[in-house]
């Protein structure tokens, strides 16, 4: 998977909503043609992209915009999910590739903020004012526990924990 390849004429743009850090976009996947989408952002940043279908959920790359060079991930073997910190402040072109048959798909992208805690107290607090509808996702540092608490929130806002270490994943919802 190291082919070049840059944004056709018929790439999309994507663009995170003011203040949110996830996105999605829905679409269908032509039988014969590759999906491209495009999106600017800055060196550094943490992207997370992933595609979900109802059958097989189909491969993606990402590539740089002015070069076409392909980005590979850490994790080769899912096709479908790349994770990565951005090399540069560029535009990045993400392709779904054709099935070989009409494919409805998500795409799901997420560039989580990271999250700093007091080397004294060892807690974050974090206060934002964000959107209706908005989703906005954290990377915390490696920790035996994390203790997270919606302190003052609207009743329809909720926290979700998604443990990344795969040896001992906890989700858990909480509600205000």
């Amino acid at each position: 998977a190291t082919d070049t390849r840059r944004p056709s004429a018929s790439a999309a743009p994507i663009a995170f909503a003011t203040d949110s850090t996830v996105t999605s976009v829905q679409g269908t996947l032509a039988a014969d043609n590759d999906a491209e989408f495009v999106i600017g952002e800055e060196k550094g940043t943490l992207l997370l992209v992933e595609v979900v279908a109802p059958s097989q959920d189909p491969k993606l790359t990402i590539h740089r915009a002015d070069t076409g060079a392909n980005l590979p991930d850490e994790h080769p073997n899912n096709v479908a999910h790349w994770i990565e910190r951005l090399p540069d402040t560029v535009g990045y072109l993400i392709v779904v590739h054709k099935t070989g048959t009409a494919t409805p798909f998500v795409l799901n992208l997420e560039k989580p903020r990271a999250l700093f805690f007091d080397d004294r107290t060892l807690t974050a607090e974090v206060k934002l004012t964000v959107p209706a509808n908005a989703v906005v996702s954290f990377v915390a540092p490696p920790s035996a526990s994390i203790k997270a608490e919606l302190v003052a929130a609207p009743k329809d806002a909720y926290i979700t924990l998604d443990g990344l270490d795969v040896r001992s994943l906890r989700l858990a919802d909480l509600r205000e």
